[in-house]
């Protein structure tokens, strides 16, 4: 199978090591689907011999006993042919399935990689492999392999009479040729239109991320016919190629009624000059419509053909792209201890990093603060600490190890982490709590729950626990999201939990609910490390982190930094930290009055 899509190597010879390894078990099935189509082919040519036995002997001796053998063996011959036809169609579906159950999860985890370092990394790959295993698993493959058997249906045409062989031998070889003119001129267009089909696709699915934006601007119009624009370009593109191969599909079947009428034509004289038999001349007529079925075929499928391919090399291009995360040895739970290392981070097309060079250190169990103005960097360095960006610079320690090359299945339950933008899965609450992990006992699971401040909103839903999310889980509330997020963070008590903005969505309870968690981890002794502008979380704080511009602008015990901040004269209204009246003038305005603005 693997042979079908061979077209090259790349310059270290391992390229897509994956895909190949999960095709070569099924080396020898593929021997397995020759030798099926050999006996298939067989069995057609069995057919033609039987009509020239059926016109040269028993029409002409008139024996019942020969007809009625010839026609049991004709009929054995075909029952076993049709029975390996049916085996080859099954054998080559399985083939097709293993594949794809063998390589999509791989892909999947292959593209979540590459997404952390390339944000335009999306989920081609597992649509190339469905374009490769739907070629599998489909008749279109067995026109490729029935043209392995064309030499011997040209063998016994020469063999009837070699004007047979010299007029079959002229209409394989033209329709060869319009097949590969086929190829040549829809390559190009082929490839254009699949490109387009992606772009349009993944614009058309961020217009309906964003739909309320959209709706709520009036903006529908505008985007829209934007969109449609771009999707007239390709529909435009798709109806040229399909114009350019209908034509060479209409001139394939007017060469191969030309050659079947020459065939007769010729056959017919050379009956009547007794140079060939009428039984020959039925037998080369139906050799030959074998010969050119499946080069004809190929030209209706090869368009199939086309994309298969296509796909198969985007999908050794997209295994061949170095691991994200090197693969390493299982390491110790951490205690909690965190280092930031000179830390820069850049993207690609902007101007300036958007850290630089940031550097802090705390120890386990500590309660750390970050603090900035917006585009400070805050969220950005959250993502870092918890390995899911990989700096362009310097390093994230935890216990030592760096966070990004951490192996994630080794990584992943001693840290928590809550983003910015809280997405659940599609699954029950239960299975986002628990990260999916099947072996999470319910004890645990509820425990988060209650750790967040949820479990009690979570049995007020109708089906509690057992409530079955959307994709992003946006029938619950944006509060209802963040709390079930939260516990899905505290769900296994790890070692280091990142929590940016918790409170962002929350009201004046679950504001309080919150604080209250924050005062467990620091009891439980839990590194937890808090993006906030709330002020009222700022106290539970040991330590802050004040960033501006990407850089640490202020690093310290939270007493001395909100100090600073509020010039030491005590608690204002509500608890809250009283402003300097001169901080905002010598600071950037990072206070509110529910506390530090994002």
């Amino acid at each position: 199978m693997s042979g079908i899509f061979s077209f090259g190597k790349s310059a270290n010879g391992e390229t897509g090591n994956l895909l190949r390894e999960s095709l070569r078990p099924h080396r020898k099935v593929l021997w397995q689907l020759i030798l099926f189509s050999m006996i298939s082919n067989l069995a057609a040519l069995a057919m033609s011999l039987y009509m020239m036995q059926i016109y040269d002997r028993v029409l002409t001796s008139q024996s019942r006993d020969t007809l009625f053998f010839l026609t049991v063996a004709i009929i054995l011959t075909l029952t076993l042919g049709g029975i390996l036809e049916g085996i080859r169609q099954k054998v080559a579906n399985r083939v097709g399935t293993w594949m794809a159950q063998k390589l999509a999860p791989s892909l999947l985890v292959r593209s979540l990689e590459q997404r952390l370092t390339s944000s335009n990394t999306r989920l081609e790959a597992l649509r190339e492999l469905a374009q490769v295993k739907n070629f599998i698993s489909t008749p279109t493959v067995f026109s490729v392999i029935d043209m392995l058997w064309v030499p011997l249906y040209l063998v016994v045409i020469f063999l009837l009479h070699p004007v047979f062989g010299v007029i079959s031998t002229v209409g394989a070889a033209l329709l060869l040729g319009l097949t590969f003119y086929n190829e040549r001129g829809t390559r190009g267009a082929i490839k254009e239109t699949q490109a387009l089909t992606a772009k349009n696709m993944q614009y058309a699915e961020c217009l309906v991320r964003n739909s309320e934006v959209i709706d709520a601007m009036g903006m529908s119009k505008n985007t829209v016919t934007h969109w449609a624009n771009r999707y007239f370009e390709e529909t435009e593109a798709v109806d040229k190629t399909q114009i350019f191969s209908s034509n060479i599909l209409a001139i394939t079947k007017f060469v191969r009624n030309v050659v079947q009428v020459a065939l007769l034509g010729f056959g017919a004289m050379l009956v009547l000059n007794q140079q060939l038999t009428g039984g020959g001349m039925i037998a080369g007529s139906i050799i030959a419509a074998r010969l050119l079925a499946p080069i004809e075929a190929s030209m209706s499928y090869w368009k199939q053909f086309v994309i298969a391919r296509h796909s198969y090399q985007k999908l050794l291009q997209f295994l061949d792209i170095p691991a994200a995360r090197p693969s390493g040895m299982a390491l110790p739970v951490p205690t909690g201890k965190l280092s930031v290392e000179g830390l820069t981070y850049a993207v690609a097309g902007m101007k300036s990093p958007i850290l630089k060079n940031v550097s802090f250190e705390i120890e386990a169990g500590t309660s750390l603060a970050i603090v900035g103005p917006s585009a400070s960097g805050k969220t950005t360095l959250s993502r870092l600490l918890v390995g899911v960006l990989k700096p362009n610079v310097g390093h994230v320690r935890l216990d030592g190890a760096d966070t990004f090359e951490w192996m994630r299945e080794d990584f992943g339950p001693n840290v928590g982490y809550l983003p910015q933008d809280i997405e659940l899965l599609p699954g029950t609450i239960r299975q986002n709590i628990a990260r999916f992990n099947p072996d999470a006992s319910d004890a645990d699971v509820i425990a988060a729950a209650k750790l967040a401040d949820c479990h009690d909103m979570i049995l007020q839903l109708e089906a509690g626990y057992d409530c079955m999310l959307t994709e992003g889980g946006h029938q619950l509330s944006g509060g209802q999201r963040q709390r079930i997020g939260l516990a899905r963070a505290l769900f296994g008590l790890p070692k280091l939990i990142v929590l940016d903005e918790p409170n962002s969505s929350l009201d004046s309870r679950g504001d309080a609910a919150l604080a209250a968690t924050l005062h467990k981890l620091k009891a439980l002794g839990i590194t937890n490390i808090t993006v906030s502008h709330r002020a009222n979380l700022l106290k539970l704080a040991d330590k802050i982190l004040m960033m501006i511009d990407g850089k640490v602008a202020n690093f310290g015990p939270a007493e001395t930094i909100l100090g600073q901040l509020t010039g030491d004269k005590g608690p204002g209204q509500n608890g809250e930290p009283r402003l300097r009246p001169d901080a905002a003038q010598s600071k950037p305005a990072m206070f509110n009055q529910e506390g530090m603005t994002a």
